[in-house]
This record gives structure tokens, C-alpha cells and sequence, in this order.
């Protein structure tokens, strides 16, 4: 953890910056309390006038180092990873985001699913910042329907994820119908697909 009023900076021979909850995350795993990155990864210094980085990189990745420590399956720890990304998006920090996409083996995420992740959760942020869309007045594509398929393969929490509901909202009666007769296929309940309805009615 960094010292009250100091800031950490990070060189190395890359130009990308590692965020200091990462040296935090690479132990968790160990239940060890970090002090510094191993040797020859990254130096830290500290230096009281350094420029400031936004703290909304240092709460993202301190947030998942807390997740995956008392995630207990694979799913808690991809939507830890997913969420991450998602409040990494709005800084800006490409180094940041490059270092997320690295940390697959921190997480015990194959490195091809970990990226896939990261962009879910990058394009997450960007939908979020998009206007509400226009009134849907025609047939869902079959495409839209895939997607919130995928995005409800996490069961009936998904639902209350932003980008699900977006999805949902773009869907017709036609579109949900289908999407709740599949869902049913695999091991949803009737209540859960009645709350898949009401959640799809509430976007409408």
C-alpha cells in the first residue's frame, strides 16, 4: 500500500506504467502484504512532487486485488476483472489498461479469455457514455440476441448489469420469447424467466 501524501512512481525499461495495487495483486493469491515489486520488474520511488495519477487507477485495481481474494469461483473473478476494465476505461490510462490484460495469470485466466474481458469491460464504459437510444420499431437482429444471450450466461444476476439491460432494451416481444425459451434450456427456472420479462418490460 502507498504511504499517506506520497506518490509512487514507476520506471522501467517499457513505456508502461504499472499501477501500485498491481504489486498488491500479484501476492494476493499468497495472502503475503506487499512492499515492493520484484526485482528487475519495475523500480519504485518515491517522490512527494510527482505528478499526480488519477486515484480512480489506484481504487480499480486495489478493488480487484479485494475480489479476487475472496473470489471462491471463476465467474466472480472474470466480472472482478470486467469491472475493472470497466473503471479504467474513463481515465484513459492505456499503460494501465495494457497492465490489466497481463494480470490473466495473477486472476487464473488464460491470457486470450483475460483480453476478451478487458474489452468487454472498455466497451462497457463507452455504451454507458452513449445517448439513450431511439425507440426500437423494428425486428431485434439476430445479433442483439447472441449478445444477451452471452451476457446472461452468469444466471439471473446478470441482469442487473448495465450493458445486459442495454442489450435488453434493444430486443422485441419476438426477441424475448426466444431469448426466454433458451435461457429455460439452460436450467433457468419459470420465476427466473418471468424476471427476465419484467426486467425486459422495465426497458421498454
Amino acid at each position: 500500500m502507498l504511504l499517506p501524501g506520497r506518490q509512487a512512481v514507476v520506471s522501467r525499461s517499457s513505456s508502461t506504467a504499472i499501477a501500485p495495487a498491481q504489486f498488491d495483486l500479484r501476492r494476493c493469491q499468497l495472502g503475503e502484504t506487499p512492499t515492493r515489486p520484484h526485482a528487475g520488474s519495475a523500480r519504485l520511488q518515491l517522490d512527494d512532487d510527482a505528478e499526480l495519477r488519477d486515484p480512480a487507477i489506484d481504487r480499480a485495481f486495489v478493488t480487484l486485488t479485494e475480489v479476487l481474494r475472496g473470489a471462491d469461483n471463476d465467474y466472480a473473478r472474470m466480472l472482478a476483472v470486467r469491472e475493472c476494465a470497466t473503471a479504467l476505461e474513463p481515465t484513459g490510462d492505456h499503460g494501465a489498461i495494457d497492465d490489466l490484460r497481463e494480470m490473466g495469470h495473477v486472476a487464473g485466466i488464460a491470457d486470450e479469455t483475460m483480453a476478451a474481458i478487458v474489452e468487454q469491460g472498455l466497451e462497457i464504459a463507452r455504451i454507458g457514455r452513449l445517448p439513450p437510444p431511439a425507440p426500437f420499431t423494428g425486428p431485434t437482429p439476430q445479433a442483439t440476441i447472441e449478445a444477451v444471450m452471452y451476457g446472461l450466461r452468469g444466471g439471473l444476476a446478470a441482469l442487473n448489469e448495465p450493458a445486459n439491460k442495454t442489450l435488453l432494451g434493444r430486443c422485441d416481444k419476438a426477441a424475448i420469447r426466444e431469448i426466454g425459451r433458451r435461457v429455460k434450456a439452460r436450467g433457468w427456472d419459470n420465476d427466473d424467466v418471468l424476471a427476465l420479462a419484467k426486467a425486459w418490460r422495465a426497458r421498454q
